[in-house]
């Protein structure tokens, strides 16, 4: 049920100026059912003019000053106890490995100013022990470096200052080794040898010339000047390591005025040869001058003068040595190419270098 109550006053008196009335009009609608007179009523939060309770608002209402009150936001909890991780393990690598440490120690100063947790005083010690032992490493470094280097150029100076200059000489390859099977090639044939001394009458003596002195009633006088006369005599190869020989004879016929014999001997190295070859020389040197006495079956004897040994070309060694009362001549020449010793004696009236000329040809055919 609702009471409309109308009221209408004029200010002022009868005698007020009837020209300009003030009218107020107030009208209320009051609601009885809502708490009205004659109604119930709320006795702790209602309204009588139908409102919500204090601190409440009606649906559809807006909150007064622009909105509902705002509830705090809960604050974060505190933060733990726990050191920072990487910190601790920038202490533990500036030790094992010093750049590991440093970037570990800048990584967890990053954390902790994020998260706040602990650990900035041990990140910062981290990082200070790497970064002193990462210089300490580069210093040692670059004295082990300078140090060594200077060193090194002084002793070198000193040596320049006090040692003569010398040039370094390249060894060359060892040429290739003569085998057995190929020693004798190299041997002049009897063609050859006609040709070099100028006498086709020359013939071959098919018996080889061995290693040895020859043999009796035959006798060299004295017996260590032999090398000087004839070839493979004793004394030059003994003990020098010689492991093969091969021989070529030849003689004029029907009348011996000229004979002719060339051997080589194979050694297990051009050194072995080279050794051989300097025996011999040193042989020849020591008898040169001497005369040298040669027995025949028939109990005569012939005489020689030894001659010295002479330097030709291509590291060739020559001797002639002279017959006492004739005009025969004992030519002897040796040489040495790989691992060949070539050792020819000629032995003929008249002659001059065929010696020389048979040892150039075999030493030629040598490869190497």
């Amino acid at each position: 049920m609702c009471w409309w109550i109308h009221r209408s006053l004029r200010s002022g008196t009868a005698a007020s100026t009837p020209s300009s009335p003030i009218t107020f009009s107030t009208r209320f609608r009051v609601d009885m059912t809502q708490g009205g007179f004659g109604g119930p009523q709320d006795p702790f939060g209602g309204s009588p003019f139908g409102g919500a309770p204090f601190g409440q608002y009606q649906s559809g209402q807006q909150y007064p000053y622009g909105g509902p009150p705002m509830v705090p936001a809960t604050p974060p909890p505190p933060p733990g106890d726990e050191a920072n991780t990487l910190a601790t393990l920038s202490v533990v690598f500036a030790f094992v490995f010093a750049p590991a440490g440093a970037v570990l120690g800048h990584l967890g100063l990053s954390q902790i100013k994020r998260t706040g947790q602990r650990g900035r005083d041990r990140a910062l010690v981290g990082l200070s022990l790497s970064y002193a032992l990462i210089v300490i490493a580069v210093a040692a470094l670059v004295i082990w470096a300078v140090v060594p280097s200077s060193s090194s150029t002084a002793t070198a100076e000193t040596t320049a200052a006090t040692a003569p200059v010398s040039t370094t000489t390249t060894t060359p390859a060892p040429p290739p080794l003569v085998t057995e099977a190929h020693l004798a090639g190299p041997l002049p044939s009897l063609a050859e040898m006609q040709e070099i001394t100028k006498n086709p009458e020359l013939v071959v003596d098919e018996k080889p010339q061995e290693i040895g002195l020859p043999p009796a009633p035959h006798r060299y006088t004295p017996v260590e000047c032999a090398s000087s006369f004839s070839m493979f005599t004793p004394l030059p190869y003994e003990n020098s390591g010689y492991l093969k020989t091969e021989s070529a004879t030849q003689y004029q016929s029907p009348k011996p005025d000229l004979q002719a014999a060339e051997g080589v001997a194979m050694f297990a190295d051009a050194a072995a040869a080279q050794r051989a070859l300097a025996h011999n020389l040193e042989l020849w040197r020591g008898c040169a001058g001497k005369t040298f006495t040669w027995t025949i079956p028939d109990g005569r004897s012939t005489h020689f003068v030894l001659g010295g040994p002479e330097e030709k070309d291509g590291g060739i060694i020559a001797l002639r040595s002279s017959n006492q009362g004739s005009e025969s001549w004992m030519l002897r020449a040796i040489g040495a190419k790989a691992n060949v010793l070539v050792d020819v004696q000629v032995l003929g009236v008249g002659v001059t270098d065929e010696a020389v000329t048979v040892v150039k040809r075999i030493l030629d055919r040598i490869p190497g």
